[in-house]
């Protein structure tokens, strides 16, 4: 199942699109052209027309401060599941609402077609409070994958989390219709997995391609004009687009531990010694020919020492990939403002038509501050910063 969110300003237009023809007249349910609405808190089951907007906006008009009162989600399934009747669909908004947090919030589900749904929330409830937007498209995805075990769904692939770079959702549909990982995480998981057993191995760059080979990866050096290395692309064999030609993908696109910036150090490893026990002279043998044979026995002793770390490197390379460690995302300083207890003067500032910047330490315009007190020194002594 596949979970698309969005949020805006206003209820009645989304009510519009969603009871429409849509953009590409693709909205339609039971013969008629348009979808209907078949669960939520307001409005009536089988309502066509939209009504249930008017008593969703009533509460989002507590609350003229809230930027993007609307919130908006699409559900929808895959290919192989079944057709989901109406009550079913209302259990799996119900249970990712609970989830989530706005089964309280004003809610109505509408249906397109046999496979997708749509969820209109109001953030603002008849109280006036407000649900806080807070990591929603994680919550969403965790949600999603708690419904899809619930209800015996197609379990659709997870985004990892961590500094990788994720899949597009055309990536991600792909994905879904053909039942498989894509090709960008199958690539980075391969390429990662190399570049580690190199760096536990102490080998270089021709070790690693050599490792790519066998993984049936392909890996372009990229040079610049000035004859350095810039990076690597990589690409699957016999993945190829919609011309035939085939696919790269820079290592940064695959992960930012792929960048050459990343990867340079992890791939130019100290020169390393092997010992070897020198051997005595045998019972009259020459001084040259005992240095010669010392020789042999250490170029032997390096080349065996290669031979081992290049087959312990290849057995690492071949193992499962190990799970992400998890991350949290950085936050949008319009999510911080919204969870922040130090949001001063919302209905001024909306008025000024003044909104914090990235970066600001403070959440209070500078033109909300009387004349006197504009002067830099003050305002940081004032704020305490």
């Amino acid at each position: 199942m596949i979970a698309k969110i969005s949020r805006g300003t206003s209820i009645k237009g989304l009510a519009n699109y969603l009871h429409g023809p849509g953009k590409a007249n693709e909205h339609s349910y039971d013969g008629k052209t348009g979808g209907a609405q078949i669960g939520g808190n307001v409005g009536v089951e089988g309502d066509t027309t939209g009504g249930w907007a008017d008593e969703v906006q009533e509460a989002i008009d507590l609350r003229p401060d809230i930027d993007k009162p609307v919130w908006h989600m699409s559900l929808r399934a895959a290919p192989g599941d079944p057709v989901l009747t109406d009550e079913t669909w209302r259990d799996i908004a119900q249970s990712m609402g609970e989830q989530m947090g706005w089964s309280e919030q004003p809610w109505a589900m509408v249906r397109h077609a046999d496979d997708h749904v749509h969820i209109a929330v109001s953030r603002v409830n008849y109280e006036g409070k407000v649900w806080n937007l807070y990591r929603d498209y994680l919550r969403a995805q965790e949600a999603r994958v708690v419904v899809e075990r619930e209800f015996a769904l197609t379990q659709a692939p997870v985004r990892q989390k961590g500094p990788q770079v994720p899949v597009t959702s055309g990536e991600h549909s792909r994905a879904l219709a053909s039942a498989k990982t894509p090709p960008r995480e199958v690539l980075a998981d391969k390429v990662r997995a190399a570049l580690e057993a190199c760096q536990d191995q102490g080998l270089g760059r021709m070790e690693l391609e050599a490792l790519l080979r066998e993984q049936k990866v392909l890996a372009r050096v990229n040079v610049a004009s000035t004859g350095r290395v810039s990076g690597y692309s990589f690409g699957l064999e016999g993945h190829l687009d919609g011309v035939g030609e085939q696919v790269w993908f820079k290592g940064s696109q695959l992960d930012r531990e792929l960048s050459w910036t990343q990867m340079g150090p992890r791939l130019s490893p100290p020169p390393r010694e092997v010992a070897v026990e020198r051997p005595p002279r045998r019972f009259l043998e020459p001084p040259a020919k005992h240095r010669v044979r010392v020789e042999q026995m250490e170029k032997q002793a390096v080349i065996d020492d290669l031979t081992q770390r290049r087959l312990a490197a290849r057995q690492a390379a071949q193992r499962p990939p190990k799970p992400r460690p998890t991350q949290q995302p950085q936050r949008s300083w319009y999510e911080r403002a919204l969870t922040s207890e130090r949001r001063v003067l919302p209905l001024r500032r909306k008025r000024l038509g003044v909104t914090p910047r990235r970066g600001q330490k403070a959440l209070i315009p500078w033109r909300a501050f009387p004349k006197p007190l504009r002067a830099a020194r003050v305002v940081k002594k004032v704020l305490g910063l």
